[in-house]
């Protein structure tokens, strides 16, 4: 069990803060993360900004290992659980919702999509999708690789659009600093525009050129094997 009483480290005569937990220790890991990126983050600066010692810190979260995987925790839980109907429309609303995250939390999204295990929430969610690929008619093994496919090109996605442009919705980036040598065909004929990745309608290509790749495996007997 946790403990609730935290150290006092303030003046004499200053109120007391809310007790430390698992959960105010990660949340406010997160925010650390995100205002200042997640490879600054560690247990002195973490413990500077909740007001304790970082020897307080090991009582809740004994490694730096343990910090990040209740970190990815309450990242998982922040996302909506996948509604009942088609695996189709829950994919979208699934890609949609992990966007919106890695914009909420510019700095600490990277934890998740580098990480290679996922939280109980996280596994909870992806169960209930897999389970309605299965139901569509991807075998077992096909609905992995699926899940293990989309979730793979969307972080891929996201992450090479890059931060803050992406993250953190600031204005796209200006496409008069990109050029193309005008006789370097066929690229002099493109709109610039099409090279941005942070725009929406970048993200919604990407998605349906992802659903569309799955539905072409449904549609060939959704086997695992091309």
């Amino acid at each position: 069990m946790e403990s609730s009483e935290e150290p006092m480290t303030g003046r004499r005569g200053r109120s007391a803060r809310p007790p430390l937990s698992v959960e105010r220790i990660a949340l406010c890991a997160i925010a650390l993360a995100d205002e200042e990126g997640l490879e600054t983050l560690s247990m002195r600066r973490l413990a500077d900004r909740l007001g304790v010692e970082a020897m307080s810190l090991y009582h809740h979260v004994p490694s730096k290992a343990a910090l990040l995987e209740a970190m990815s925790d309450r990242l998982g839980d922040a996302l909506p659980v996948p509604a009942p109907g088609q695996w189709r429309e829950s994919l979208l609303a699934a890609a949609h919702a992990w966007r919106d995250l890695a914009r909420q939390h510019p700095g600490a999204f990277p934890l998740l999509a580098t990480r290679a295990t996922a939280g109980e929430a996280l596994l909870d969610r992806v169960a209930i999708l897999v389970g309605q690929l299965q139901a569509a008619g991807f075998t077992p093994a096909a609905s992995a690789r699926a899940m293990s496919s989309f979730v793979c090109s969307l972080n891929g996605f996201l992450l090479a659009a890059g931060a803050p442009a992406l993250f953190r919705d600031l204005p796209e980036p200006a496409i008069d600093d990109y050029r193309f040598d005008e006789d370097r065909a066929p690229l002099g004929d493109i709109p610039l525009e099409a090279w941005v990745l942070t725009s929406d309608v970048a993200f919604e290509f990407h998605v349906t050129m992802l659903l569309d790749g799955l539905q072409a495996v449904l549609e060939r007997g959704g086997s695992a094997t091309i």
